[in-house]
């Protein structure tokens, strides 16, 4: 974990074509590091949820190259590692476990990010008619204790199609369902970091099948 910090916070101060290609082989040794490391979780997360198969972690891994076509900012490169397990890898829209190693903010995260319209639809529909249900994962004590509630962007008033009389109609607001913990660089090149992993995943597991659930049915 200390050679991809170290990695990483070079290619922040350098972040161009020239610097990366003259590292190549740097770069190439931090991603098999991460490879291994997400190999790893994957196994951690089967033994926690049974959904998910032996996936390969360059199935989870997400490249590091940017697309920049409709960014104002031009830097070519991500200076992040970032890892999606689910029950499809990174290109299912599905809720899963995502792994954020990057130097002074690295998370563990959950959920789904600002899934198309479709999908988005489909989890609200489920809260919406279960939010007994759901209430009982986001407002569980441990759960909020340890991720501190759903985290991203809400509507200002109700989605269409849904009642504002809703006792869900916060929840059916946000355009995205996930779940944070942050990191410090110390603590995620601890020894015991990524075996440790479990039992923070372990408490997103109920919001991940809930989700999950919804989009699938």
């Amino acid at each position: 974990m200390e050679e991809i910090l170290s990695f990483l916070s070079a290619l922040k101060l350098n972040n161009n074509r020239e610097w990366f290609n003259a590292e190549k082989e740097r770069y190439k040794r931090a991603l098999k590091h991460f490879e291994a490391i997400t190999g790893d979780l994957i196994q951690i997360l089967r033994g926690i949820d049974k959904h998910l198969p032996d996936l390969e972690p360059k199935k989870c891994i997400f490249r590091i190259y940017r697309d920049v076509r409709f960014s104002a900012d031009k830097s070519p490169y991500k200076t992040h590692f970032g890892a999606l397990v689910s029950e499809g890898g990174k290109k299912m829209v599905l809720a899963g476990y995502y792994l954020h190693i990057e130097p002074g903010a690295s998370i563990l995260g959950g959920g789904i990010y600002r899934p198309p319209s479709e999908i988005l639809r489909k989890i609200r529909r489920d809260i919406y008619e279960n939010p007994e249900e759901f209430s009982e994962i986001v407002e569980d004590k441990l759960f909020l204790e340890t991720f501190g509630g759903l985290e991203g962007e809400k509507l200002v008033r109700p989605p269409q199609g849904f009642s504002g009389d809703s006792s869900a109609i916060e929840w059916l607001k946000f355009k995205s369902y996930t779940i944070i913990r942050n990191f410090s660089d110390e603590e995620v090149c601890a020894p015991d970091f990524i075996p440790e992993t479990g039992e923070i995943f372990g408490r997103m597991t109920p919001l991940i099948h809930f989700l999950n659930y919804a989009i699938n049915n």
